[in-house]
């Protein structure tokens, strides 16, 4: 190879290897290339004995927590499983199996355990159980639908949920807390901030107070307190009459000199709800119906 030619070579390899100068003999420069691409497949050999390394170890790791989860998984703690199994990247796909089959049984297990609970009337600890295991598996509907029946069954107060649509007759009154409202009304000395009064006035144009209210069929169950308002006129006896959907179900004795009486009603499949009192007595006596809750029907 002619002279020149050999000096465009090692100008050429130079400009690709660092470690190539344009000064270099062509005898040097190939030399160097030759080292250079000795030690790059020494350093690309080391590197695949690290990795193989690695992924031998990462594969015993899977195998040991996978072994782990299924201690857990044969002992019924699900939830441990769970939180060690998610964390796993496993090729075969066995993580994932146990995964599913033990998020099934977590959540027949939490099920059981708040069915438990409501049984014993326990309804705060069952809800914390859902909501923990929704913590750990939030995509179960299964547990959304229990978390959604639990809160269904509790107690609402009437006044957030279902106030009166329609009255009339004398004054019918409203109070609900949660609204911001301070109005309050007293019965045997206590004070109540929830619930609403009927003014059982003489009227000779419509000797009663009245009030509609739309259940819609959603609710199992009313409860409330009725009695006499404190610093009203005592009058004479009259009766809180209840209706559904039109139909007379229940009067209740009101005295001025009741103490508060505490009823509850089964109000299942009823669309329509009438509280009235008919009128009986001058200066305004007034009877109040206060923290009155439903309970959704199942």
């Amino acid at each position: 190879m002619k002279e020149e030619m050999k000096e465009e070579v090692v100008r050429t390899l130079s400009g690709y290897f660092d470690s190539v100068d344009q000064q270099m003999s062509y005898e040097e420069a190939f030399k160097t290339v030759y080292e250079n691409q000795q030690e790059l497949e020494k350093e690309n050999s080391d590197l695949k004995t690290e990795l193989d390394t690695l992924q031998k170890e990462a594969s015993n790791l899977t195998s040991e927590t996978l072994e782990k989860a299924k201690e857990y998984v044969n002992a019924k703690e699900y939830s441990k499983a769970l939180m060690l199994l998610e964390d796993i990247h496993d090729e075969t796909g066995e993580a994932e199996v146990l995964a599913s089959e033990c998020r099934e049984q977590y959540e027949e297990q939490v099920i059981s355990l708040s069915d438990s609970m409501l049984a014993e009337e326990k309804e705060e600890e069952a809800l914390a159980v859902i909501e923990e295991a929704l913590d750990l598996i939030p995509e179960s509907d299964a547990l959304a639908e229990k978390k959604s029946r639990i809160q269904n069954s509790q107690p609402q107060n009437m006044m957030e949920v279902v106030s009166a649509y329609q009255s009339g007759g004398n004054p019918y009154i409203e109070y609900c807390s949660s609204s911001g409202e301070t109005d309050s009304f007293f019965m045997a000395g206590m004070q109540y901030r929830d619930g609403m009064t009927f003014n059982a006035d003489y009227n000779a144009l419509e000797d009663r107070s009245w009030a509609l209210y739309n259940l819609d069929g959603k609710y199992a169950e009313l409860e409330f307190t009725v009695g006499h308002v404190d610093g009203t006129d005592t009058g004479a006896t009259t009766y809180l009459q209840i209706f559904y959907d039109g139909t007379l179900e229940k009067e209740i004795e009101l005295t001025p000199d009741m103490l508060p009486q505490k009823v509850i009603l089964d109000v299942t499949k009823v669309q329509q709800l009438k509280m009235q009192v008919p009128s009986y007595g001058g200066r305004n006596p007034v009877y109040g119906v206060t923290d009155p809750v439903l309970k959704e029907a199942e």
